[in-house]
C-alpha cells in the first residue's frame, strides 16, 4: 500500500473522530486542569513578569508546559488593565509561545506568525495563539 494513501486514510479517520469529540469538554480539561505543583509556575510568573502599556510578558527559562502557559496567559488577561499577554518557555530543544489578547489592535495570531516567521511556526485566533521555535538562540 502506498504510504501517502495510508497517511490520507489515517487523516480522514482522525477527522471523523475529531468531529465526534466534545471539543469544548476536551479543551476545558486541557485549559483548566492544574496541579498543586503548577503553582510554582504561577509564583515564578508573578515574581518575574513585566507589565507596561496594557501588556504583560514573562519568560520561563526553566521551562513550562505549553498547556499551562495558556492557563497562565488566561489568568493574566483576566487582570484589570492587561489587554495583551505574551508568555514563552524554554522547553528542552524549543521555545514555546503563548499569546492572549483582548485588544482589537493586537491580533494574537498575526503577532505569533510575525515573530516566528523564519524561525518557527505559530498561529491561532485573534484572541489566543501559540507557537514554537526550535531556534533557542532567539532568547
Amino acid at each position: 500500500m502506498n504510504s501517502s494513501f495510508t497517511i490520507w486514510v489515517l487523516l480522514l479517520i482522525g477527522l471523523q473522530y475529531f468531529n465526534l469529540a466534545d471539543t469544548d469538554y476536551v479543551n476545558s480539561i486541557l485549559r483548566n486542569n492544574i496541579q498543586i505543583d503548577d503553582l510554582k509556575q504561577y509564583r515564578f510568573m508573578l515574581n518575574h513578569m513585566e507589565c507596561a502599556d496594557r501588556m504583560a510578558f514573562c519568560y520561563f527559562p526553566q521551562g513550562c508546559d505549553q498547556n499551562l502557559l495558556g492557563i497562565l496567559g488566561d489568568f493574566l488577561l483576566s487582570l484589570d488593565k492587561i489587554d495583551f499577554v505574551a508568555l514563552c518557555a524554554h522547553n528542552k530543544d524549543r521555545i514555546n509561545f503563548s499569546l492572549r489578547s483582548e485588544a482589537a489592535e493586537w491580533a494574537a495570531d498575526a503577532i505569533a506568525r510575525q515573530i516566528l516567521q523564519g524561525i518557527g511556526f505559530g498561529g491561532g485566533h485573534a484572541e489566543m495563539a501559540g507557537g514554537v521555535s526550535y531556534s533557542a538562540f532567539i532568547l
